[in-house]
């Protein structure tokens, strides 16, 4: 995975950041992937989505963010 962090990321601190969450998940085996289920293209709006992850039975990994098109 760490390679392919290298491939891909420039900023050498979210390279550092991505390395390390890639590092804490690796031993993980329950993690839930999850959206809100608000996508709605709206034309006389921005189109959002929440999503994110978490890990069951460890609450200090997870992550949310909201997309918009």
């Amino acid at each position: 995975m760490t390679d392919l962090i290298d491939l891909l990321i420039e900023a050498q601190d979210l390279s550092h950041n991505l390395k390390t969450i890639a590092s804490a998940l690796h031993s993980e085996t329950d993690i839930q992937f999850y959206t809100d289920s608000s996508l709605i293209k709206n034309l006389s709006s921005l189109t959002s989505m929440g999503l994110g992850w978490v890990v069951v039975n460890n609450e200090d990994l997870e992550f949310s963010a909201s997309a918009v098109l």
